[in-house]
């Protein structure tokens, strides 16, 4: 649509720059509910959209990673990059990123994303009719391989998934039972292994426990004890 849209606007039945202002207010539309859905709901958004990979957790934690490492520039480009644009948005709410920051920076993308693709349309704009026939080959195409390769990948990342929890099995632990466990003399290694996006956020921390990024883990595992109990917190 922002192809053939900037195509129309070379023929001089649509205003380009209107066209642009256009693009922008849907797509800031869309990226301010799922930031207010971010603030109120948190990493359940987050979750939600990592809800058919491999590993919903990691997922969520590399999401939070990647943000965290880029900033608030990941706004903007977000819409270039497939996946991010649909986390982006929920995930600077959940960051906290300020109101009036992500507006901008949420319009600026929407503007420069639309700019771009009706860009192209306006340059490919000789042939409208061409613009038209190739969108709808398109459209063929995409229905096609989306008909087929939706199943085909919700089936592997489940049978993934399914795999992945009955070859390394994780003992959920509750607080209460850490506590317990310590409170019967018992020994534990705590690991805070938040993302940086959850552990800058909250003030909470636990007294004795190791700080650790997510993507740091594996390099400190071999210093960490292991004839006592590890528990990691990571949410």
């Amino acid at each position: 649509m922002l192809l053939l849209g900037g195509a129309l606007a070379a023929w001089g039945h649509l205003s380009w720059p209107a066209l642009v202002a256009v693009v922008a207010a849907g797509a800031l539309t869309g990226d301010l509910v799922w930031y207010w859905v971010g603030r109120w709901r948190g990493s359940e958004v987050v979750g939600l959209a990592c809800r058919f990979s491999v590993n919903r957790d990691v997922c969520v934690a590399k999401t939070k990673s990647a943000f965290s490492k880029v900033g608030p520039v990941a706004i903007v480009l977000a819409k270039f990059v497939p996946g991010l644009g649909a986390l982006a948005a929920p995930t600077a709410g959940t960051a906290g990123i300020p109101f009036r920051l992500f507006l901008v920076l949420a319009l600026a993308g929407g503007a420069l994303w639309g700019a771009v693709w009706t860009g192209v349309g306006y340059l490919l704009g000789g042939s409208v009719a061409g613009v038209q026939s190739g969108l709808a080959a398109l459209n063929r195409l995409t229905l096609l391989a989306v008909a087929l390769a939706v199943p085909g990948i919700a089936g592997y990342r489940l049978a993934r998934r399914r795999m992945e929890k009955s070859a390394t099995p994780v003992t959920r632990l509750s607080p209460d039972e850490l506590h317990d466990h310590l409170q019967r003399g018992g020994e534990a290694t705590i690991v805070d292994v938040r993302s940086p996006v959850d552990y800058e956020k909250s003030k909470m921390r636990i007294p004795g426990a190791i700080r650790i990024p997510p993507d740091a883990l594996e390099d400190h595992l071999p210093r960490l004890r292991r004839d006592v109990l590890l528990a990691l917190y990571c949410t």
